[in-house]
């Protein structure tokens, strides 16, 4: 199948959107974690014990703009290019997360950080690639 194939570009887009919603609902799930009581998910990630609560709130904040970031622009089709923003913000937001594990000792907690930030990756390059050909075309997509 060649890149110039509408099939290919109708397949590229449906792979997209699989890997948005599930970025979206792991960055979803992340902020749910951070907005329980810290008591509770202290058991299963210590770290939220140990920072103060209004950091593990905030990174709640971030995670729930991002989950809705991935999607909405793309989904209501206006402002497109916000994907990927919502997507460096999340492989950036990653990047972060691993070198916090990293330092504190915890890489067995990064194998979701990674592979959280691989999908980030993923669609940023997708989205980016799909606005170039568009743009190339002459089509405008905001």
């Amino acid at each position: 199948m060649k890149m110039t194939d509408p099939k290919f570009y109708k397949k590229m887009n449906v792979s997209l959107w699989t890997l948005q919603w599930t970025l979206s609902l792991l960055m979803l799930s992340g902020a749910i974690m951070k907005f329980m009581p810290i008591a509770n998910i202290a058991s299963i990630m210590p770290w939220m014990g140990q920072v103060p609560e209004y950091m593990v709130r905030g990174l709640g904040f971030i995670d729930l703009a991002a989950a809705v970031g991935i999607v909405l622009p793309a989904l209501m089709r206006r402002n497109r290019r916000m994907t990927l923003f919502a997507a460096a913000g999340i492989f950036l937001l990653m990047i972060c997360a691993v070198v916090f594990h990293l330092f504190r000792g915890e890489a067995e907690s990064i194998a979701v950080n990674i592979f959280t930030g691989i999908l980030a990756l993923l669609v940023g390059v997708g989205r980016w690639y799909e606005l170039r050909e568009a743009g190339k075309k002459g089509l405008t997509i905001c």
